[in-house]
């Protein structure tokens, strides 16, 4: 059995990937093609509406996360009639919850007008289309046959959803370009988009029944079952919330105070740190033996250890990744959008910052989150997503599209970061101070090594933008990690991650 889940995992993580790595080409194309051929504005109104849609998830509330976790048990213990019982629920909830984004999303569509700037998008451009496309696919997402991802998800078959949406990824994309290039038409493009929307849930749904037959959605959960579930998703509302706000606010307040062109050259940034983000947490996932199988086996003293190592590597892949993205995104989006999409060498540093606070809670949340401790710091969340809205709404008037970034540097900083070290060190015995200690030589190393590629780069320089680019990518490949080699390359972390990777590389060699 233990075989069976590591060999699942692993194929589970490769189809992942591969859907991870077409997410991120298909939509770069796109976008290419939008910016040259119809303009930032057009961008700028898709992401927007992006964060809308967003913000109408949290009538999700978290129920798939508890539904997917009730279904462990009576999976592990072949309880057929429960299972169709749990996806009942699923099923019904869903539905409503799909109803309830339609309505609010069509309550909101009369001020749409107020949402984004007067005179920074087009007067052909029809919003109202866009926006209704939008909430169409939204709440059909909900509405049917949701119920089937789950339960692949729940028996550990994810692959077989995400071979579904690989195929027709590339069919839609494949439609999509060559469409948008001869037509420029975006309406038509968004259009089709919906359409392989719908077919690709209808294609998850029978590829589910193939792999599980006779799991239908029939029957009724049991009154304690039905209150279990109601506790988890209402702890989990807090949770909730708190991610839709930080995920989805700052393209709302950059629309509203700043307009759509500006806010589709900061989805450009956006789009190339999100993606690596998504990538890293798959590759992450991947390539790190599960906390959850291991760390209730263990003493509190070993799993502080583990815990240090995590940190080391994280501090390492996501200080390299910000000082990339300090060094190259400025060039890239030059030569990718135009002049016009880039705003400046510290805006391109300050993303790199927002980038490393971004991910420097992914050690302590996974421990936190394995050893149930995150109803001990479940105001966090909204805490931190509060101070970030309020910070972005002053920031954005006093130094504008900076205080963007600032306001979640400043959240993650104050808030969540300590807050959540805090929970997880008063578990294990440890002092916080030490944790936070060894978090700020982190960040400082990284300052250093940043300014000295940064520098580095600026002064080895040649006529050529695509040349200046390349040896630049060259520089961030080597420079940063060769330092950290050097400062933490006799720590535990490296030591054990060398020892690894040798291991692999033998055994695949034989």
């Amino acid at each position: 059995m233990g075989q069976s889940r590591a060999q699942n995992s692993v194929k589970n993580s490769l189809f992942a990937l591969l859907l991870k790595l077409l997410q991120i080409a298909f939509p770069f194309i796109t976008r290419t093609i939008i910016i040259r051929s119809l303009g930032l504005a057009y961008v700028g109104v898709s992401g927007l509406f992006t964060s809308i849609f967003g913000v109408l998830n949290i009538a999700e509330l978290g129920v798939g996360s508890a539904l997917l976790q009730a279904l462990y048990e009576p999976i592990k213990n072949n309880d057929k009639e429960k299972i169709n019982a749990i996806i009942a629920f699923y099923k019904r909830a869903y539905f409503y919850i799909g109803i309830i984004v339609s309505v609010v999303g069509l309550v909101l569509t009369p001020f749409l007008k107020y949402i984004i700037k007067d005179g920074t998008y087009p007067d052909d451009l029809n919003i109202y289309y866009i926006y209704l496309v939008g909430l169409v696919s939204t709440a059909v997402g909900y509405m049917i046959y949701s119920y089937k991802s789950l339960l692949l998800e729940a028996f550990q078959k994810g692959r077989v959803a995400n071979k579904v949406r690989i195929v027709v990824s590339i069919l839609e994309y494949g439609v999509q370009i060559p469409l948008l290039i001869v037509t420029k038409n975006y309406y038509l493009y968004i259009t089709v988009g919906l359409g392989f929307s719908i077919f690709t849930i209808l294609m998850i749904a029978i590829a589910c029944n193939r792999e599980l037959p006779g799991y239908m959605p029939v029957g009724e959960l049991p009154k304690d079952d039905v209150d279990k579930l109601g506790r988890n998703i209402s702890s989990l509302f807090l949770y909730k919330i708190g991610s839709i706000v930080n995920n989805n606010v700052d393209g709302i307040v950059i629309s509203v105070f700043l307009g759509a062109t500006i806010l589709g050259a900061y989805n450009n940034y956006y789009l190339i740190v999100s993606s690596i983000s998504a990538l890293i947490t798959v590759i992450y996932t991947a390539i790190l033996p599960s906390v959850g199988q291991v760390v209730q086996d263990k003493s509190k003293g070993e799993n502080y250890s583990r815990l240090i190592k995590s940190a080391t590597i994280d501090g390492w892949l996501n200080g390299w990744c910000s000082i990339c993205f300090a060094c190259l995104l400025s060039p890239f989006i030059k030569i990718w959008a135009g002049e016009e999409s880039i705003f400046g060498e510290i805006f391109a540093a300050l993303f790199g910052v927002y980038f490393f606070f971004w991910r420097i809670l992914d050690p302590v949340s996974m421990y936190k989150d394995a050893l149930g401790l995150w109803w001990k710091d479940k105001w966090r969340p909204l805490t931190t997503a509060l101070v970030n809205l309020v910070s972005n709404i002053i920031l954005v008037h006093v130094i504008g599209i900076y205080g963007i970034l600032l306001s979640t540097i400043i959240a993650v900083a104050t808030i969540s970061f300590p807050f959540s070290v805090r929970v997880l060190m008063n578990y294990l015995g440890k002092s916080s101070k030490q944790y936070l200690l060894n978090t700020l030589k982190m960040i400082l190393f990284v300052f250093v090594v940043g300014i000295i590629t940064w520098c580095t780069c600026r002064i080895i320089k040649v006529g050529n933008e695509h040349i200046n680019l390349m040896i630049s990518c060259v520089i961030c490949l080597l420079l940063p990690n060769v330092l950290f080699l050097v400062i933490y390359g006799k720590t535990p972390a490296v030591k054990d991650l060398i020892r690894y990777v040798k291991d692999k590389v033998c055994h695949a060699s034989k």
